[in-house]
């Protein structure tokens, strides 16, 4: 109804004589006599009482068997988790791949308090423990780039 009272106002601007009621009016009509169709309400009056003749028929006995089971103790609710055990790899994924970052910033950060400092051996005038750091935190995080981009997930 809003949409139709969209293109009524548009139409109204477009040519003020049109009515888009007056022109719908028939395929509402159409609309509702399909919906309202005697034998498709009988049909499905009919599927009802069918389903609910099933139900009376085999509720109370399936009600004694419950009642049963209950009884004897052997009564027992299944559950199973549908995608748990993946959501629980994807957080396991997610959180190592965190924990990797932090080390490779760790590194970064403590390589770069070295090379300020100037402390230890040098190597082409840097500290070669600083340089080391670097070193394994860019290896580090081309294998942990490689890991994520093997995954397919960014």
């Amino acid at each position: 109804m809003k949409t139709l009272g969209t293109y009524e106002d548009l139409a109204a601007k477009l040519d003020p004589e049109f009515e888009i009621f007056s022109l719908a009016k028939p395929y509402v009509r159409k609309l509702m006599w399909r919906r309202l169709d005697p034998n498709k309400l009988a049909y499905e009056g009919f599927k009802t009482l069918r389903d609910l003749y099933d139900l009376l028929k085999a509720g109370p006995r399936e009600l004694e068997l419950l009642l049963r089971k209950i009884k004897r103790g052997r009564f027992a609710i299944e559950l199973q988790d549908r995608g748990l055990q993946n959501l629980m790899l994807e957080v396991d994924r997610a959180s190592n791949r965190i924990a990797f970052a932090l080390i490779i910033a760790a590194l970064i950060v403590g390589s770069s308090l070295i090379l300020n400092l100037q402390v230890g051996p040098y190597f082409l005038g840097y500290p070669i423990i600083g340089l080391l750091g670097y070193f394994f935190a860019g290896i580090l995080g081309v294998w942990l780039v490689i890991a994520i981009l093997r995954s397919g997930r960014l």
